[in-house]
């Protein structure tokens, strides 16, 4: 109850931190307002604040960290700070913030210095980790000794679905077959190189599997068997839906923050193709709809300041 009671805070401090975000981009108290109500009543985020899972603790940091990298005025080392937090919660953006230090230097035309102390900060916060796994492993492993295993379970010949393994022909053949009396990290070096393995000799499966684990990812409502009533449905097309929708339209309409938008595109793209590769489910676009979110709200005041100008002669 007590981790439950954590999460819950933490989801509710996000409501205050989406604001902020939004604000930090268009200025507008009317957008921001609306992406706080939004995260307020999103039924994705009620459903996951009362789980103890990692994602309603990553959705913290993670709206932390674009609010401090879209106000310029806020401090590199916050920045670095909240980056690093998100790393050690869920490592899925360590390939991505190579990109976001390089937008920040070439788009947001932030000073080489601060770049690179937010950089380094980041890498400060995240290494006790590095050098925990070195003292256990005595290899220098910079995210989970589970990535190989995450890889073998999208990617293996018992995964027709795309999804995690509880949706398998054969659930349990997938692990049967990994060699015994091996270590944590040969465990997971053999999943990677067997799913590797598997990739390049079933290139077509895979291809199909990428596009279904795609599906899984950008469905309206849950792939989950437990999970598909109507009522489910209705509530999540009724929510993620328009979201979606306003957050495309906003795509081409709020021109004057491209290079706002330009980041959260590539956010979203390079998301989409880790999961292509790994695994596909709603769940794992949930990172995706803070931002999404802010672009709806963006929208939707941008729209109304439209509908409200007076009409010139």
């Amino acid at each position: 109850m007590g981790v439950k009671l954590i999460m819950a805070v933490l989801s509710t401090v996000t409501i205050f931190l989406m604001a902020r975000l939004c604000f930090s981009i268009c200025q507008d108290n009317r957008a921001a307002s609306l992406a706080a109500f939004i995260c307020a009543i999103y039924p994705f985020f009620i459903f996951y604040s009362a789980r103890v899972l990692s994602e309603t603790v990553f959705l913290f940091f993670m709206t932390l960290f674009f609010w401090l990298l879209f106000d310029k005025s806020r401090s590199p080392l916050s920045r670095g700070v909240a980056a690093g937090l998100m790393h050690l919660t869920k490592p899925i953006f360590f390939y991505l913030f190579p990109l976001i230090w390089t937008w920040q230097y070439m788009v947001q035309k932030l000073s080489f210095k601060k770049v690179l102390l937010g950089a380094l900060t980041t890498l400060v916060v995240a290494s006790p980790w590095v050098i925990r796994n070195y003292l256990i492993f005595d290899d220098l492993v910079v995210n989970t000794a589970s990535s190989g295993h995450i890889l073998w379970e999208g990617n293996n010949p018992w995964n027709n679905t795309g999804g995690v393994s509880g949706s398998f022909e054969d659930p349990d053949a997938w692990l049967a077959v990994v060699p015994e009396g091996l270590s944590e990290l040969e465990e997971d070096e053999w999943k990677k190189a067997e799913a590797i393995a598997f990739i390049k000799s079933h290139p077509m499966v895979f291809v199909k599997n990428a596009v279904r684990k795609l599906k899984r990812f950008w469905n309206f409502w849950p792939n989950s068997a437990n999970h598909q009533g109507w009522i489910y449905k209705l509530i999540a097309l009724g929510s993620f839906g328009p979201i979606l929708l306003f957050a495309m339209i906003g795509t081409i309409l709020l021109k004057q923050y491209r290079k706002e938008l330009l980041l959260m595109i590539g956010v979203a793209a390079y998301l989409s193709a880790l999961h292509a590769v790994i695994l596909g489910s709603i769940r794992y676009r949930l990172p995706l709809e803070p931002l999404m979110i802010v672009v709806a709200s963006m929208t939707l005041g941008h729209l109304w300041k439209k509908q409200k100008a007076p009409l010139t002669t």
